[in-house]
């Protein structure tokens, strides 16, 4: 793809807080806690729709409130994406990889722009036959990618031999308290979530 400019990763950007916002939106009409990763969401969504053609990526972009040049688009994603990878601890991590049945073939142009804008080339598996196994694969990857704190991405059933391609990504994030709460302050108790007793 093109260079990303500072322009066009803004544009990107403020694609990016409208999804956010959208999907907070829809997650919250279930009520009760919520806890998502939004950053996550679009950047799956984003290789994805890398991928796809015609109204399937007119509705992706819709969706993703992607307006302008595809290419330039693709290459912010991959550049934001890429900045996160940058430093040896990063505070921050987004892991990818697409993980694709053994009898499956994709476009050599998909693999590449995967392979260069988001570091997510290609694994084969072969869900056909051994859909567990696939499973288990592509979790130890993101566990290893994670630094063993997200060790079950994929739970049981999630992929099962009708499965052809699972775009995989995980955010990592790790950082002090700019105000650390006091240890002494803390003692241990019984806790309900209600608050009642």
């Amino acid at each position: 793809p093109p260079p990303a400019t500072e322009r066009t990763i803004a544009s990107y950007a403020r694609a990016s807080n409208a999804f956010t916002f959208d999907l907070h939106r829809s997650l919250a009409k279930g009520g009760g806690n919520l806890v998502s990763s939004p950053a996550s969401v679009a950047n799956a969504l984003t290789m994805a729709w890398g991928g796809a053609r015609g109204s399937t990526a007119d509705e992706m972009a819709k969706v993703l409130h992607l307006e302008g040049d595809r290419e330039l688009l693709l290459a912010s994603m991959g550049e934001l994406d890429s900045q996160l990878q940058r430093h040896e601890r990063p505070a921050m991590a987004s892991v990818n990889r697409l993980f694709v049945d053994q009898t499956v073939r994709l476009q050599p142009a998909y693999v590449a722009f995967a392979r260069e804008a988001f570091a997510a080339p290609p694994e084969k598996v072969d869900f056909i036959g051994a859909a567990e196994a696939s499973r288990g694969r592509i979790n130890a990857w993101v566990e290893d990618r994670t630094r063993g704190q997200i060790g079950d991405l994929l739970p049981t059933g999630v992929v099962d031999s009708t499965t052809r391609l699972v775009v995989a990504n995980a955010m990592y994030f790790e950082a002090r308290w700019s105000a650390p709460f006091p240890a002494g302050g803390t003692v241990p108790s019984a806790f309900w979530a209600d608050g009642s007793r």
